[in-house]
This record gives structure tokens, sequence and C-alpha cells, in this order.
């Protein structure tokens, strides 16, 4: 991990679609979160993904590719930024004790 991100966590926010609209506006929305001396917050996508996530096939589609992103992930803390919280089960089990949250219910 990096210094930063020991001295202050750090946060990954992941857009399980390949949208970087939808990525723009997620990084816009965090970056009244980001303050000073509190951690940092990161926001990537996933270019392997679909543009949307909007049907069953689209959730599974990405399920695997999360896990694997939080598996090899330089953060503490991991958001899933979509409202079906896609891959949140397995994402947990990938990120090895680190938590995850989900946009929706944080289950």
């Amino acid at each position: 991990m990096s210094a930063l991100s020991k001295s202050r966590g750090r946060i990954l926010v992941i857009n399980p679609n390949s949208s970087l609209a939808v990525t723009a506006a997620i990084e816009a929305a965090v970056q009244p979160l980001r303050i000073s001396g509190g951690p940092e917050i990161a926001v990537d996508y996933l270019p392997s993904g679909p543009p949307g996530i909007a049907t069953q096939q689209d959730v599974d589609s990405v399920v695997m590719p999360l896990a694997e992103r939080v598996r090899a992930a330089d953060a503490d803390a991991f958001v899933l930024a979509c409202f079906s919280d896609p891959g949140l089960h397995a994402v947990r089990e990938a990120a090895g004790g680190r938590p995850p949250s989900g946009v929706c219910c944080a289950r």
C-alpha cells in the first residue's frame, strides 16, 4: 500500500459498468466527500463491463471481474457504485477482510 493509503486510508469506488459518462458522474458525486485529512477516494470503472447494468445477465457478467479487481486493488475499503449492488457477496469474499459496501443496501 502507498504511504497515503497507510496514513489516511483509501476507498475504491467501482462503477461496475463500462460507461465513462456514468463514471464521471460518480466522480462528481463523491467530490464533496473528499475532505482534508480524510481517506483518499478513488473512482474507477470496469472496462470489461456492459454499458449499463439493466438485466440479470449484466449483473452476472460483472461478478467475477469485480471480485478480481477488488482482490488486486490497493485499497482499504470498497464501494460498488451500482444500485443493484452486483457481486457484493463475491466482492466481500475477495476483499479479504477489507470492508465492501454497495450503494443500495450495504448488506
